[in-house]
């Protein structure tokens, strides 16, 4: 399942057109984080696609999302090369193989996106690459694009839940930490993580990964090389 957030509209228009494209590829569950209103423009925009934004959930801010999903992904228009050292930014191409069964796509305000926070609350961020002379999409373009490339490729692919990349990440963290003589920065905490939830993971692969951690830590254990 697919659900399109759209975090702090400020266009009724807009909010209209996304309905429409949502409408246009099969989409059907919107969520809102503190909307503009809905005006007669939001109506004339999602012409037939209105009931998108009439049945769409509100929420107050993006973290409340954050663990309903196995997969979020963030959508940005600017591409910061620090930011970048830790997290892989991907093309919408690329992103079907990245998605979970609950994924949701986050689209940010009109004017400025999303907030380097909100980025960092995301598994994953798509990166739509234009010309360099002006960079910057209309939100309901870059939702066509992202949405088409998801149209044309199945997101049944058997991917690790939410639940599963928990489970893996905190056995990483644990086994790092706590066994004797390691020394690892939080920095190599980070990078696992976003590479873990940008990989793609296959349920069974996560399982098998799970599973090798387990037995680490019980031979950890009986060895006696834990802190």
């Amino acid at each position: 399942m697919i659900s399109v957030v759209f975090v702090e509209p400020e266009s009724p228009g807009n909010l209209g057109s996304l309905a429409r494209v949502m409408a246009n590829f099969g989409l059907k569950d919107l969520i809102l984080v503190n909307p503009c209103e809905i005006t007669e423009e939001t109506k004339a925009m999602a012409v037939h696609a209105f009931p998108i934004v009439d049945n769409a959930r509100r929420v107050k801010n993006l973290k409340e999302l954050t663990k309903e999903f196995d997969t979020i992904v963030g959508t940005t228009a600017n591409v910061h090369p620090v930011y970048s050292s830790i997290r892989q930014y991907i093309t919408p191409d690329q992103l079907t193989s990245k998605m979970g069964k609950r994924t949701a796509i986050i689209f940010g305000r009109e004017s400025i996106g999303l907030k380097n926070e909100e980025l960092k609350l995301c598994d994953v961020v798509v990166h739509i690459p234009t010309h360099k002379g002006y960079s910057a999409l209309n939100i309901t373009h870059a939702a066509a694009i992202i949405f088409y490339e998801l149209l044309k490729t199945s997101t049944e692919k058997g991917q690790a839940d939410r639940d599963q990349k928990d489970a893996l990440l905190r056995y990483f963290e644990f086994t790092v930490r706590k066994t004797k003589g390691m020394k690892i920065p939080d920095h190599t905490i980070k990078v696992f993580r976003n590479v873990v939830n940008r990989s793609g993971l296959a349920k069974q692969e996560a399982d098998v990964l799970i599973g090798a951690f387990r037995n680490l830590e019980k031979t950890l254990k009986k060895e006696k090389v834990y802190k």
